[in-house]
């Protein structure tokens, strides 16, 4: 049975590691999900961008700008998922998770940005326009077809269509992509904050303290400082000085008066 909250870093050893976040396994998981919602959505994008170039609509590229930021988002969501898999496993001293943060919310950024841009395309008075003749041109030749004539196939208009279909489904997909970041992000987030708090780190300067320590150290010095309290403390070597003997001077008796005893 498979412990989803297994730290992924222990099947390979903590030797070096102290300095990155525990994540669970489930974290993991989810990166394989957004490594394949990036390439569906980038093959989405390729064939709906092939198909609508070779048109004479094609002169209008700035409504096509969606499709060349999906291939910008999805290359850079391969840098990234490249980085902080192979960094922790292979090249530890190379990790930071202050810049795992960073890229992680501007992959984030710019999965919104893509979705944003499908959905403002898809909203754009040309793009319904567009759609409206595609679905006209089919109706026209399913009426031709019920009255008895036939016009062959017509590659162009299902070709069309189907780019119309793998626009709108680019679109959802971005989206569900931009949320499972949203979902990275805040447990990167959480598991950091527990790391630098199991750590004794506080404040951004934090990551100072790590560049100056080798890997291994915090271990180490857990390690002594279990030791230490374990062990008790004997004081050796203490030179002792004798105490110095004052002489008591004596307090001189004052003499009081005595009272006559009245007689009755």
């Amino acid at each position: 049975m498979v412990n989803y909250q297994e730290n992924v870093l222990a099947r390979r050893g903590l030797d070096g590691r102290a300095h990155i976040p525990a994540l669970p396994f489930w974290v993991a998981i989810i990166r394989v999900f957004q490594l394949l919602l990036a390439v569906v959505v980038l093959g989405c994008s390729a064939y709906a961008y092939h198909t609508f170039n070779g048109d004479e609509i094609s002169g209008y590229t700035d409504i096509f700008r969606a499709y060349s930021f999906s291939f910008f988002a999805f290359s850079w969501t391969i840098l990234f998922i490249l980085y902080i898999f192979v960094t922790p496993l292979f090249l530890p001293k190379f990790y930071l998770y202050w810049a795992h943060i960073v890229l992680e919310a501007l992959t984030l950024l710019w999965w919104m940005v893509t979705f944003a841009l499908f959905a403002d395309m898809i909203q754009s008075s040309w793009w319904k326009y567009y759609e409206s003749l595609i679905d006209s041109a089919s109706q026209l030749e399913d009426t031709a077809q019920d009255y008895g004539y036939s016009y062959g196939s017509n590659s162009a208009i299902d070709s069309f269509k189907a780019a119309i279909g793998t626009t709108k489904a680019a679109l959802a997909l971005s989206v569900i992509n931009w949320v499972l970041f949203i979902v990275t992000l805040v447990a990167l987030s959480i598991y950091v904050n527990k790391h630098r708090k199991e750590q004794g780190e506080s404040g951004f300067a934090g990551i100072s303290i790590s560049r100056n320590k080798q890997p291994g150290d915090v271990e180490a010095a857990q390690q002594q400082e279990k030791i230490v309290h374990q062990q008790p403390v004997e004081l050796t070597n203490v030179q002792q000085y004798p105490q110095q003997q004052y002489p008591q001077q004596p307090y001189p008796q004052q003499p009081y008066p005595q009272q006559p005893t009245p007689v009755h």
